[in-house]
């Protein structure tokens, strides 16, 4: 019985320390200012457009850097979770400047824009030119690519040999 609690609470332990990745309310804003600092400081990382982003070579020695800083709050921490770290810290971002650009583009005026709740929005202002949403690409074909002629001739082809 005493086995049985014991193994309980090394299961409880690792998923409370897997738990605190997934969660940056429970980290400290020091601890997060100087992580998104850290980041900030390596391009290589984050700036598409530069030519230290294709180096992966300088990739990996930004993420062992990063990782360093994560283990002096989880001792577990790797390139996977400091990984996962800054993709939440962008998801959230992302989300809080769309709603600001979406309240800027739809008519408000200057004292009706959004004011973004993220504490670290600030911090994570030098994304802003890297987070340039994609065009879409349609599944509908224009009226330009279709060409029915050819369609309904391949197709008259295929029904002389099916008859």
């Amino acid at each position: 019985m005493f086995y049985g609690f014991t193994l309980f609470c090394v299961v409880s332990t690792r998923r409370l320390s897997e738990g605190i990745m997934a969660d940056l309310r429970t980290v400290s804003r020091e601890f997060l200012a100087e992580f998104i600092h850290m980041y900030r400081e390596y391009p290589c990382l984050w700036k598409v457009k530069s030519k230290e982003y294709s180096d992966r070579v300088k990739k990996n020695l930004a993420y062992e850097h990063l990782t360093t800083t994560l283990k002096e709050i989880d001792p577990d921490a790797n390139k996977e979770k400091v990984v996962k770290k800054i993709n939440s810290l962008r998801s959230c971002f992302r989300k809080e400047l769309k709603k600001v650009n979406d309240s800027k583009t739809s008519g408000a005026g200057a004292d009706d824009t959004y004011t973004p709740s993220l504490w670290y929005f600030q911090e994570l202002l030098f994304l802003t030119d890297q987070e340039v949403p994609r065009k879409g690409i349609s599944n509908l074909e224009s009226p330009e690519d279709t060409n029915h002629g050819e369609v309904g001739n391949n197709l008259s082809r295929y029904r002389t040999y099916i008859m």
